[in-house]
């Protein structure tokens, strides 16, 4: 839906669902971030954090329900996610672990 215009009028739907954020900053302008899936899945997790739980462990839970090969890698990637929505204030906060 993100990319329809004059020039691109798909008549199908893609094969792999569009995930975007769609976020107002602090200067009230209103921003779209395209998401992966995964990144997609955390962005929901965190904004479902009942528990208050940190990153890592939203991580860690995430990497068990998709079944992720590589946790610690996930991990990684995933706090870079976190970092980069903080920075482009999608996100307002962070908790540190610990």
């Amino acid at each position: 839906v993100h990319r329809i215009s004059s020039e691109f009028l798909p008549a199908e739907p893609t094969e792999q669902a569009s995930y975007l954020a769609i976020y107002r900053r602090r200067d009230d302008k209103v921003r779209f971030l395209e998401l992966n899936t995964v990144t997609a899945a955390l962005l929901d997790a965190v904004d479902t954090n009942q528990a208050a739980v940190t990153g890592e462990i939203l991580l860690r839970q995430l990497a068990t329900t998709i079944h992720y090969p590589d946790v610690d890698a996930l991990i990684k990637h995933g706090v870079n996610a976190l970092e980069e929505m903080r920075r482009l204030e999608i996100l307002t906060g962070t908790r540190r672990a610990g």
